[in-house]
């Protein structure tokens, strides 16, 4: 079973997003849910400690994860909720389980919502670095608009949560698909550390979704139209952006797709072994 499991207000929405690709199995906790085999309701708590010290068993609602299932949990950083993620994370450690985080702008968030989204923040890139989840991935909110250029107020996360989910979906059918050509290396098991973006072909520019320090490696999913792949120099002039933007002391893979698309597209995953910061 490949499973998406939202946490919280941020993470739902995307959980919500992610259910328009069949792939996938879309469960969600949060307040005020209505219940079912794939919602489960928490008790409203005024705080993170109370979620935490209150969160209660979740009795067959886990009961389809088995062993070496995928299982992608999305948290967003600054809700209350966030004090039962780990207890909640309990029941399924046994899956292999993978974390994205949804980093808000913590310019503009405070008091107890900015402690809540720090402490979160590091303790789950703490766990991932000590291999009890295979990894985490950093999403940054405003870095995400930054990269739109833009985005209108009265669809801001609905823009943003859609190129999410896309990246993710086709990193992941990628990954699962017979390609044109790769030349892949294994990751060294210590980069658990991840954030995603987008490569633009024309301009040689790429924009992580998070500001990722001390980048270790960096994959390149290609998504190449027909055309692209009779051109003789396509390949070669490729490869000397990635090598160009990444310089000698990243490594670099690169997996190529053929796609009926009208134009090329560049995924990226970045990975690093270091725990990051964000000031405020």
């Amino acid at each position: 079973m490949d499973a998406v499991l939202g946490i919280g207000k941020a993470g739902c929405a995307i959980a919500d997003v992610m259910a328009k690709y069949p792939q996938y199995e879309i469960f969600k906790i949060d307040v005020g849910l209505k219940k079912s085999k794939r919602n489960f309701p928490m008790p409203e708590q005024s705080t993170s400690q109370q979620y935490e010290e209150s969160c209660p068993g979740f009795g067959s609602f886990f009961k389809s994860f088995k062993k070496d299932d995928n299982v992608m949990v999305v948290i967003g950083g600054g809700g209350a909720i966030s004090g039962a993620t780990l207890k909640i994370l309990e029941n399924i450690k046994h899956t292999k389980m993978t974390i994205l985080y949804i980093k808000p702008d913590i310019s503009l968030i405070g008091g107890k919502k900015f402690l809540y989204d720090d402490m979160t923040f590091h303790v789950l890139q703490e766990y991932a670095r000590s291999g009890l989840f295979e990894s985490i991935c950093l999403v940054h909110n405003p870095t995400i608009e930054e990269i739109l250029g833009g985005v209108p107020i009265d669809t801001f996360y609905d823009v943003i949560n859609n190129l999410v989910t896309t990246t993710v979906h086709m990193i992941n059918i990628y990954n699962n698909t017979d390609p044109v050509f790769e030349d892949m290396s294994e990751p060294e098991i210590q980069n658990r550390i991840t954030s995603l973006g987008i490569f633009d072909v024309g301009s040689s520019e790429e924009r992580l979704f998070f500001p990722l320090d001390n980048i270790k490696e960096k994959v390149y999913y290609v998504a190449a139209t027909e055309k692209s792949l009779e051109d003789n120099n396509f390949f070669r002039q490729l490869r000397a952006k990635f090598k160009n933007n990444s310089g000698d002391d990243i490594r670099v893979s690169y997996i190529i797709h053929k796609t009926n698309y009208d134009e090329d597209y560049v995924y990226i995953l970045a990975r690093s072994d270091e725990i990051q910061y964000m000031e405020k």
